[in-house]
């Protein structure tokens, strides 16, 4: 949830590709406003709830899309949402991410791939933008 108390979130499969989307709910009048911010591309998308930042940008790791996964950061964009894919993940050092992200005060980003790594059980990944 926002400051502003809209509440995001995300759905494994379905979208105009079926790769899964992410979406916004937005307080209106006693109800909900839907809004969607991003229909991925792929085989199937995010597993796990977004994460935002205090600049109100939303990051989506998808499991499948891109090939071996992908982390993606949505910017409000003149009342929609802009898409930046951030990193595609490799079979060998890592791959299909699982779970939501963290991220600490200088940018960078964490989480976990579900394959990869030394024994191919999976690693825990930094990203720096």
């Amino acid at each position: 949830m926002d400051q502003h108390g809209n509440l995001y979130g995300t759905a494994r499969l379905g979208g105009t590709s079926g790769g899964g989307t992410a979406f916004q709910l937005t307080p209106s009048g006693g109800a909900w406003t839907y809004h969607l911010m991003q229909a991925f591309p792929g085989i199937e998308g995010p597993f796990d709830t977004p994460t935002l930042d205090a600049a109100g940008n939303v990051y989506v790791t998808c499991t499948w899309t891109g090939g071996w996964g992908s982390l993606f950061e949505l910017t409000p964009l003149d009342g929609g949402w802009n898409s930046n894919l951030l990193y595609s993940f490799t079979f060998g050092g890592g791959s299909v991410p699982v779970g939501s992200v963290l991220l600490d005060a200088n940018g960078n980003i964490y989480g976990t791939a579900s394959s990869g790594g030394g024994d191919g059980k999976g690693v825990v990944f930094e990203i720096t933008p």
